[in-house]
């Protein structure tokens, strides 16, 4: 029987983030989550997911928010990180992404207990030019065995709009050789990915079917539950995705889902 792992990102983020991944993971809606070790709300979000079972990855951070280390070339003169321009800025330099990396691999075995077997990335740092070099050697010194591949095929989901689609198609070279490196490490990675197309109000039935048309092997389905929130305090964590009506709708669309694969979480990939 094919396999399906269904993944929600960003626990750890907020208080409401949190609550609709918890809620979808009680309801069997989904079967691992990402954890963003430097996120307002992360001491809380690993200690209940212990407490529930539910499978936890590194959801790496380079963008969002204050780093863990200090003194960094990730941030601005605010002292938080380049939101969503890690690939625009020459001025990062290659050791201050290995240390913040390693501090975060730190973080999360601090608050789970053990080392991830599992990294993604944030807006998906840890496949952006250069990166997958400089990061694979620690993930494999710590024992990670899986990550995100985001190399989505969208050619046929004409309810995208042409310019989501061209952004993150523009992004497949990348997550192509990023899957080369990171095997060479012996980190693998599913064979496929949906979610780009099942996004906010696109997630249904029929656009799910769809997605999963023409996968084979180990199928990863990528999603963003939760509660929005408007609350300044969470800020800087507190984003327009996040804060999204879209958000609140995975969360619910998630739960009437049905699947023909098995449902696993990232350990299946220590048993390989």
């Amino acid at each position: 029987m094919s396999k399906i792992i269904i993944n929600a990102d960003d626990l750890g983020y907020s208080i409401g983030r949190d609550k609709g991944i918890f809620e979808c993971f009680e309801a069997g809606a989904i079967t691992c989550a990402s954890l963003i070790v430097n996120g307002p709300t992360a001491v809380s979000a690993a200690k209940k997911a212990s407490e529930i079972g539910l499978p936890l990855g590194l959801h790496l951070n380079l963008t969002e928010g204050k780093p863990l280390t200090t003194h960094s070339s990730l941030c601005n003169d605010n002292d938080t990180m380049y939101y969503k321009m890690l690939n625009r800025k020459a001025t990062i330099l290659d050791k201050d992404i290995v240390r913040e990396c390693r501090a975060q691999l730190e973080r999360f075995r601090q608050l789970t207990g053990a080392y991830p077997i599992h990294v993604d990335g944030h807006q998906h740092v840890h496949i952006l030019k250069g990166i997958p070099e400089l990061i694979a050697p620690l993930l494999k010194d710590v024992g990670v065995c899986s990550v995100r591949i985001p190399d989505e095929d969208l050619s046929t989901m004409d309810w995208l709009c042409p310019k989501k689609k061209k952004r993150y198609e523009d992004r497949f070279g990348a997550a192509m050789r990023a899957r080369l490196i990171f095997r060479q490490y012996d980190i693998l990675a599913p064979e496929c990915l949906i979610g780009v197309g099942l996004c906010s109000s696109d997630m249904s039935q029929e656009h799910l079917n769809h997605c999963l048309e023409n996968t084979f092997g180990v199928v990863e389905l990528m999603c963003h539950p939760g509660y929005g929130s408007s609350d300044p305090s969470e800020r800087p964590f507190n984003d327009k995705f996040s804060r999204s009506s879209g958000r609140l709708y995975e969360c619910r669309q998630l739960q009437k889902l049905t699947f023909s694969q098995q449902k696993v979480d990232w350990s299946f990939y220590l048993k390989i």
